[in-house]
């Protein structure tokens, strides 16, 4: 897999910016608490990428996951039959990611890790698959770009042969 520099989303706050990430808690993030979470962001990103190469994750990046994960996480909240939701502060948010994280990469699952085929990506996932053979991120991006890619090449192929 090719190296390539990782597109990223919001790099910078907005004003009076809300967080709400994977663990679904709603927070308000200022300056500092948004440099956290981009630099959990990219220690995960790191350690990710060095397990997906079958290296270990730098030890920075380590301790930034590890430190993070060490705070009490979200707190799940029933309202109802197949309702939830959770609450916490952003250290609790960052906590909840980081444990998630350490889940991924520290288990079983290290080994489905997977790195996007497609030209312009840098995202990782989690083949499921069966066959353990899925190529992209996602079928409606990166998945069918490609396929429409492969079409017209074809389609090229068959006219000018």
């Amino acid at each position: 897999m090719a190296s390539r520099a990782p597109r990223r989303a919001r790099s910078t706050p907005r004003a009076g910016s809300r967080c709400r990430c994977a663990a679904d808690a709603r927070v308000p993030v200022d300056r500092a608490g948004f440099e956290s979470a981009l630099a959990l962001r990219e220690a995960i990103f790191r350690a990710a990428r060095a397990v997906l190469r079958g290296e270990r994750p730098g030890a920075p990046d380590l301790r930034l996951i590890n430190l993070l994960a060490a705070a009490p996480p979200v707190k799940p909240r029933l309202l109802g039959a197949g309702r939830q939701t959770r609450h916490g502060d952003l250290d609790s948010v960052l906590a909840t990611i980081a444990r998630s994280a350490i889940e991924l990469l520290g288990g079983d699952d290290h080994t489905r890790l997977r790195g996007c085929v497609g030209a312009e990506c840098s995202r990782m996932f989690v083949d499921r698959s069966r066959a353990g053979s899925r190529r992209w991120c996602g079928m409606d991006g990166c998945g069918s770009r490609a396929k429409a890619a492969a079409y017209r090449r074809r389609k090229r192929a068959a006219t000018t042969a």
